[in-house]
């Protein structure tokens, strides 16, 4: 599998960024930095945002408030 949740050394992605399996991205190396939060998120079980969640500000809010606080 690409992602195994809880399991960075399992996971095909985490191996394709550190090189093991091919160059990726293929332009060069991420960061080690890069790589860790890579490994982090999926030690923490690749959680994903749910879809149907809404941000807690969105871009109507901001110009709501903008217009009734002006320019």
């Amino acid at each position: 599998p690409v992602v195994v949740p809880g399991k960075p050394g399992e996971s095909r992605l985490i191996r394709a960024v550190r090189g093991e399996l091919l160059q990726m991205p293929p332009t060069g190396k991420l960061a080690d930095d890069q790589i860790a939060t890579l490994a982090k998120w999926i030690e923490m079980g690749a959680p994903w945002p749910r879809e149907e969640a809404e941000p807690a500000v969105g871009p109507g809010q901001v110009l709501a408030d903008y217009l009734a606080e002006g320019p």
